[in-house]
């Protein structure tokens, strides 16, 4: 309550309010308008009437209003928390955290300001930062469960996911029906290999009433993991339907680019769903970089500047297999940017990179379009992305333009569906010409095999089949494959294989123990011994692929082959 209103204003201001409750907001816009213009200097009228332009998506209008009762009682913390939440849907995220700022510099125990502020720098990318905010403010309200929500979703995305999964508990804890508390606890658990509790925790968020999308799609994930064939297809059938009806409605939650490439065997319907997520992020950074000039060609340089950007560039299978792309590029003829916006694991495969290019720049918690501008003020001539839309992309920063060529290479093979990238490097057997109509990139096609594989390191141990549990003068199949990336279908057909060759056994990778009952009962129902499948167990690279000479043949999955 603001002193000092007359009896009519505070009668306006409650029909109003009444009316905004009521959802009735062309009909509550009047009686503000009203308002204002029989008391100009009402800081209420001018607040309500920025919630109502919130309600109604006008943004710009809203941000005017809260501006205004501001101005007219600048102790009036409502306004100015609603001008910089207004702000931050705006997408203009530097005037919102410059409010919230301003907030708790004038009072730092302000928890709703801090909360706010973290939410900002969430969106700017500052997932550092944003940590400490919400840190602060937990001490601030130790029973918000927003707060511990928030922090255990930021480490999750930061991979400290046992941290992660404790405040996320906290939050349950503090509110035991909050579901995307029980969405983010579910991934954790799964990403920490907890399938049977990442399950329940999952199906506890779609009771609890949390979007179904993201959870189901998860679902069919650890289904996979699991090799639970019945329950894949059932979350399957449903991500069918959800994906049909949000592409209908235009939603902006859409299923993963990447888990629909997994899941669905069909280029049509891929590319589709590609089109859709990359016109989603460009229809986001168009409103963000409003007068963002263009990329312009800059002056030729003596040497070709190539630009890599990855969020990979640590002890990941891709960063393994390109470490050596490094070291050979011609120097004379290219000058080498490498831009690491992932965390730097200080391994040996991050430190090779880092020695053999002339810039290694590491922008991990730097927002996008910070990142966009470092590599346009870098004037690359040709940007390589090799992350796509794997797990921790960044494909907003190619929608920035920031340079004149942009390449998809190598993490992605697929298209993006985007205007914002330029050209695929691949070779015929990845993308046969007859497939090229299902790629809005053009195709580049190295002559031979598009992908490079940098020398590995092989142990000199001489294994024996007796070491991992292997019968002698029996022929040996073998996958190394992800367990995931095995469906029904494939299954069938090695088992078959097997039936017509008596004197051989499968052998198969699998670090689940969910997965190998699911895998052993399947390949026993078939009416195979269960001896006959044999299960290894991770190992080192380089005793991996010492190992590997142990298999006769090797077989591949479908639709998610090896790389």
């Amino acid at each position: 309550m603001i002193p000092g209103k007359t009896k009519a204003e505070e009668e306006l201001l409650t029909k109003a309010g009444n009316l905004f409750q009521e959802k009735k907001f062309e009909s509550a816009e009047k009686i503000l308008h009203q308002i204002i213009k029989q008391f100009p200097n009402s800081p209420e009228g001018f607040y309500n009437l920025g919630l109502v332009f919130g309600e109604k998506k006008l943004y710009p209008k809203a941000i005017a209003a809260y501006k205004k009762a501001a101005k007219l009682l600048p102790t009036f913390e409502l306004a100015h928390l609603n001008l910089g939440v207004t702000y931050v849907r705006n997408n203009q995220l530097d005037l919102g955290i410059k409010t919230f700022e301003g907030m708790v510099k004038k009072n730092q125990d302000n928890h709703d300001a801090l909360f706010n502020l973290g939410l900002a720098l969430v969106k700017k990318n500052q997932l550092q930062k944003a940590q400490n905010i919400f840190r602060q403010a937990i001490f601030l309200n130790p029973s918000y469960s927003h707060s511990y929500f928030q922090t255990g979703s930021l480490l999750s995305s930061l991979g400290k996911l046992e941290t992660a999964s404790h405040f996320l508990k906290r939050a349950i804890e503090l509110s035991p029906t909050f579901a995307p508390a029980y969405a983010s606890l579910g991934t954790v658990l799964a990403n920490l290999g907890q399938i049977p509790e990442a399950t329940t925790t999952l199906e506890k968020a779609i009771e609890l009433g949390t979007d179904q999308e993201s959870v189901v799609e998860t679902l069919y994930s650890l289904s996979r993991k699991s090799c639970d064939w019945e329950k894949a297809k059932t979350y399957s059938q449903i991500l069918d339907q959800i994906s049909s009806r949000e592409l209908d409605i235009t939603s902006t939650t859409i299923e993963p680019l990447f888990s629909n490439l997994e899941r669905v065997d069909d280029p049509k319907i891929n590319l589709k769903i590609a089109k859709y997520v990359s016109g989603i992020i460009q229809n986001y950074v168009n409103k963000i970089k409003k007068e963002y000039t263009p990329h312009i060609s800059h002056q030729p340089h003596q040497r070709l500047r190539l630009g890599y950007l990855s969020h990979d560039l640590h002890d990941h299978p891709v960063t393994s297999q390109i470490k050596d792309l490094f070291r050979y590029h011609d120097k004379t003829k290219f000058e080498i940017f490498v831009y690491s916006y992932g965390v730097n694991d200080q391994s040996q495969l991050r430190k090779n990179i880092e020695t053999n290019v002339e810039h290694f720049i590491d922008l991990f918690d730097v927002d996008h379009q910070q990142i966009a501008d470092q590599i346009r003020s870098d004037e690359i001539d040709i940007l390589i992305d090799l992350v796509g839309y794997t797990g921790f992309h960044r494909q907003d920063i190619l929608a920035y333009r920031p340079a004149p060529i942009q390449i998809n290479y190598l993490g992605f093979p697929a298209s993006t569906g985007a205007n914002f990238v330029d050209y695929t490097i691949a070779d015929k057997i990845v993308i046969p010409p007859s497939e090229k109509k299902y790629y809005t990139e053009k195709v580049l096609y190295m002559p031979n095999c598009y992908q490079l594989c940098s020398h590995q390191k092989v142990s000199k141990q001489k294994f024996i089949r007796k070491d991992f549990g292997l019968p002698e003068n029996f022929f040996i199949f073998g996958s190394f494959n992800r367990h995931s990336k095995i469906d029904q279908q494939t299954f069938n057909v090695w088992i078959n294989i097997l039936k017509k060759v008596p004197n051989s056994v499968l052998w198969l990778y699998c670090n689940q123990e969910i997965a190998k009952q699911n895998l052993r009962k399947y390949f026993t129902a078939s009416g195979l011994l269960s001896s006959r499948l044999i299960f290894a167990s991770k190992m080192p690279l380089d005793k991996h692929l010492s190992r590997l000479r142990l298999v006769d043949l090797a077989l591949d999955t479908n639709i998610y082959s090896g790389g």
